[in-house]
Formats: C-alpha cells, structure tokens, sequence
C-alpha cells in the first residue's frame, strides 16, 4: 500500500508491519529516515511516523486496520518542554522514568535519547523492565550507550548486563538493586543516563522497591507519566528532595494485551537462542549462586544411610551445609512430613530440600564471568554421577559462576513455568 504524506501529517503503524520509504523524509522518536530505507515494525508494537517533508511510503500490512491517522505532531508539547529541561540541567545527570505500563515509558526514552544524542551528548540508558526488555534478553537489566540515533531501544548497543532471573521484579527486589548499583558503576562516564523502569506500582512491595530504587539512583530528575494519579503515591516521597517532571499519557500510545507481551518475550527468547549451543562444565571448577546445589559437602557413608533411611528416599545425590540438607531423590516417590521434621531435629537443620532427579530442565541461569554477566541460558541435564552440567547458550567466554533463575522456558523461547522455590 502506497501512502502519501505531506509535511507534519502524522500516521501510526501497528506491527508486524514493514515500512519503505521511497522518497522524503520522516522522523520516528526524534530520528530521521531518508528515502530509500525500509525497516519493520513487530507484531505488539507499533511506530509513530510524522513526515518532515512531502514523503511517500510504501507499506506491507496484514490489514489497513494497522494503519492509523494522528491528529497533530506524534511528539506532544509536553516532551519537548521536557528535552529542554534534560538538557538545561548540570552534567552528568539521571533521568529516572515511573508510570503504569503502557504508559509509553520506552517510547520517550527512545525520544529523548535521540534528542540529547542529537545536542552531542554521551547518553547512557538503563533498561529496568525485566520482562519488557529492549536491551539485552528478558530476565535480565541492561545497559546501552547510544553510538547513534535509533528507531527502536533495542538498537542501542548493550554495553553490560545483569542476570535478574525472573520476568518480574517482584520477589527478586535484592537482586534488581544489586544489578542496578552494578550498572550505575558502568554508566558514570555518560552525561546522560536515562532509566527506563518496569510498569510495576501498585501494592507495598512495588512501593517498597520504587522507594528502595529511587533511594539508590538518586536520580537528578524523576519523569513521572500518568493517566491521572496513579502514581502520586510512588511521587510523594520525594517531591521536596528531587525535582519530579509530571506528564500525562499521549492518546497515540498502543496498548498490549498479556498475550502481547509474552509474545515479545518468546520473541526475544527465540532470537537469543538462535545461535545457541550445548556446554559442558564441570561442577567443581565453577562457582553456584542462588542455589543451594554445591553449597555444601558430600555426607559419608553412614550419614548418607541415615539421610536415606530416614526419609524412606533412595538419593541420587546428597550434600549437608551448616544450615540443612539438599537431597536429589532417584525415584518417583512422596516423601513424608513426619519423616522431614524427624530428619531436620537429628541434624539441626533449618531446611531439607528434596527435589526429583531432572527437575532442573529448562531453568534459566545467568552465566558470569569474573566480574562481568556475559548472559543467559537453559539448563539441559545436571549430570551429577559426572559431576557435569549441560547449559545450552550463544556465550563461548570463559564463565567463572553460574547463577540460577526462577523460570523454566524452551530452547524455542517459550515460558513454562515459574519456581517458587531455590533448586
């Protein structure tokens, strides 16, 4: 479908789409694309075009329906007047964004990224959204760092990562502020660093952690996007400490629906694998974090039988720690709570831990080197007769520790289910 805009006219484009321009010049979040470029637009998102001149478009969509008109300029007064505040304040600075989701979050940041990049500053951005991810693999938190302007913040060259484990933040609250900490250390070189944040706010966990991560950041500016006031109890805090820029929620912004959003996660998923591969490495010349697996030490013989004989459980393997017992049963079989409080009183233990032989399949681990997060893969087997374990991933660096997660998913990016206990 051949499409032709005149200057200012303004459409927007739902994915998956693919768009050519064939003569003119358009603008899409503050960057500029010229004719004869083409670029696409995937399924759960969607793009704002404006023309900044006489354009004509060439446009390939499943139907019309994915082609909308936009009354006025696709980038409201409002987030002009914030680029001229961005820019007006003292560098470095941090820009820290809070709103619901589907708020259009990700896409101001896009936008003023590409306009500091543009007034030849050094911008940094920080992607928080662990299951909405743009930079880097979901489960994870990343930082990127702007060598050019982009249509997307998938773009954005990744300049480091850190392992998360979850597609939300809720129940890994320590792990994301370590992880943010982490990245701020990475990012001090830039003159603008943009924090993009996930659209958790509502209940005392979220304020907890907002509270927690505006406390660590201590961003030079908050970005506050609502409908009406839904997040004023996120705002309030810290209203006469830290200037807070409020903006209301642009009529063009697209809505996902959950199934969206887990099919962008698959997505990103199944692109990441694409070029996995099987490892092997051997379970004593790596580090385990967030497991209880080779935190302990191998019982001998008679305490082994004790263990056994006491659960009425056979064991594949079987390490004690100062602070309980991790047991791999090798069958099929229900273990007793009599026989679980008996054991923990003969041992003093604070936990038995008994999981079935394979549960391991499908868990993502992060994998870390010295003193970086290089990425994420599938566990495929614990062998632990060969003290091997099979890790499918596209990392070849030398990986010093492997981090266990709490969600299992397929080679093929597809989620499966998520655990609620420590392996």
């Amino acid at each position: 479908m051949e499409i032709k805009l005149k200057k200012n006219e303004a459409l927007k484009v739902i994915g998956p789409s693919k768009i050519e321009v064939v003569d003119g010049e358009i603008e899409i979040f503050g960057k500029k694309i010229y004719g004869d470029q083409s670029f696409l637009v995937k399924k759960g998102k969607a793009l704002p075009i404006e023309a900044k001149k006489l354009s004509i478009l060439q446009i390939n969509t499943e139907s019309s329906e994915n082609i909308k008109k936009i009354e006025g300029p696709t980038i409201p007064d409002d987030r002009r007047e914030l680029v001229k505040k961005i820019l007006g304040l003292p560098k470095p600075c941090k820009i820290l964004l809070i709103g619901d989701g589907d708020t259009g979050k990700t896409s101001l940041i896009t936008y003023l990224a590409n306009k500091s990049f543009e007034n030849g500053y050094k911008i940094a951005v920080l992607d928080l959204d662990v299951g909405q991810h743009d930079i880097g693999p979901p489960c994870t938190i990343g930082l990127g760092v702007l060598k050019e302007s982009v249509l997307e913040l998938k773009d954005v060259p990744i300049d480091s990562l850190f392992f998360i484990g979850n597609t939300s933040p809720a129940g890994h609250m320590i792990r994301c502020l370590a992880g943010i900490g982490r990245l701020l250390e990475n990012a001090s070189k830039a003159d603008v660093i943009l924090i993009d944040t996930s659209g958790w706010i509502k209940g005392n966990a979220a304020r907890s952690y907002k509270t927690s991560k505006i406390e660590l950041i201590r961003p030079n500016l908050i970005v506050g996007i609502q409908r009406e006031t839904e997040i004023e109890h996120l705002l309030n805090p810290f209203h006469k400490i830290i200037p807070i820029h409020r903006i209301s929620v642009s009529i063009d912004v697209h809505p996902r629906t959950y199934n969206d959003r887990r099919f962008l996660r698959e997505v990103s998923f199944r692109d990441y694998f694409l070029n996995a591969q099987s490892r092997s490495f051997n379970c004593d010349e790596i580090n385990f974090a967030y497991s209880l697996f080779k935190t302990g030490t191998l019982p001998d013989e008679e305490t082994l039988k004790t263990i056994e004989e006491t659960l009425d459980l056979k064991s594949k393997y079987c390490e004690i720690s100062k602070d309980g017992i991790f047991f791999v049963q090798d069958e099929e079989k229900f273990w007793k709570i009599d026989n679980l409080n008996l054991l923990k009183e003969k041992f003093n233990a604070h936990y038995i831990h008994i999981v079935q032989l394979g549960v391991e399949k499908g868990i993502i681990v992060g994998l870390v080197g010295t003193d970086v997060h290089y990425g994420i893969g599938i566990i495929e087997e614990i062998d632990y007769e060969e003290n091997i374990i099979k890790v499918f991933t596209p990392i070849k660096e030398n990986i010093k520790q492997i981090q266990f997660g709490s969600l299992k998913i397929s080679k093929s990016g597809v989620e499966l289910e998520k655990i609620k206990h420590l392996f």
